[in-house]
């Protein structure tokens, strides 16, 4: 009897939303490419390239993002390195790169990532903004928080001031015009990195719904919270619409408006729109201004990972 890989059993329920459902599989289970962040304000990516090689690690400069290198050669190696400790670089997926982007970080922006560790969303903003804003790190859980401080401190941040408080129990925070809400979610894009013990929890629907009604309970409380004019960009790493569409479909029906995302001013990547229907669930037409970008729909990045903005 052939025995089924419980991954592939749990990722079936989206064979119909997913272009190129088998190609996706191959993607989806093995861990993505590595990408590192050069810290521009420390090092220069050209010297940092030449230094990298001295430890055998080859890396390729990301055309359209001049301070990115995909690592070719060396992965083991790109945590150990002097050049590391020293804040010189930050080590991520591809995906994780565009949220910042599509925030578009301006001259005089307060920002609030709602669940910032371990920190590469918004140390990126960081080096986008620049030292005219001011950005709001927040982590409610005491072991991220710590990973946190350290890599602002290890980066050499100073307009980043770090608060701990269950998203849903925030102050007042009136001077805030920009939020990042990389949500709290299942985490499908790392199947790969699951035990099989643990992988039961994904055949109930039980842990979708534990991240939706948290995801809604947040932006609940910003709707509530933050002035009418800021800008919110939601994002998150599960493949599930009841974690993601239904969300939006929520957030819509509270007063929320959601905007387009033209992707291609920050890069050229293929996606494809939110889905309006799951599972005999209609949701709201504006779903379909938000995106889903694949790893295997941009095979010329390699792995990039999965996200949903």
């Amino acid at each position: 009897m052939i025995e089924v890989n419980p991954r592939i059993k749990i990722l079936e329920r989206y064979r119909d939303i997913i272009p190129d459902y088998n190609n996706f599989i191959n993607y989806a289970l093995r861990k993505p490419d590595r990408y590192i962040r050069v810290n521009t304000k420390r090092i220069k990516p050209n010297e940092l390239s030449e230094r990298l090689s001295r430890y055998g690690i080859k890396v390729e400069r990301v055309e359209e993002l001049d301070y990115v290198f995909k690592v070719v050669e060396g992965v083991d190696l790109i945590g150990k390195t002097l050049e590391y400790y020293l804040g010189f670089y930050y080590i991520q997926e591809f995906v994780s790169l565009i949220p910042p982007l599509i925030l578009e970080p301006s001259k005089g922006d307060v920002i609030l990532d709602v669940a910032a560790a371990p920190g590469g969303k918004i140390l990126h903003i960081a080096d986008l903004l620049g030292k005219d804003g001011l950005l709001i790190a927040n982590e409610p859980d005491k072991d991220r928080y710590k990973a946190l401080i350290a890599n602002i401190d290890r980066m050499g941040y100073s307009n980043i001031i770090v608060i701990s408080y269950d998203a849903r129990l925030l102050p007042p925070i009136n001077v805030v015009n920009k939020i990042l809400f990389d949500a709290p979610c299942s985490n499908e894009n790392m199947l790969y990195h699951i035990k099989d013990s643990d992988l039961k929890i994904y055949l109930s629907k039980r842990v979708y719904q534990k991240y939706s009604n948290l995801q809604k309970g947040i932006l609940r409380a910003l709707y509530y919270l933050m002035p009418n004019d800021t800008l919110i960009l939601y994002c998150v790493c599960t493949y599930a619409p009841e974690e993601s569409e239904e969300v939006v479909d929520y957030a819509v029906k509270l007063g929320y408006r959601v905007e387009s995302i033209n992707l291609d001013r920050y890069i050229e990547l293929n996606y494809i729109r939110g889905i309006t229907r799951w599972r005999g669930v209609k949701y709201d037409s504006s779903v379909l201004r938000s995106i889903r970008i694949y790893p295997h729909l941009n095979e010329r990045y390699g792995h990039i990972g999965y996200t949903y903005i």
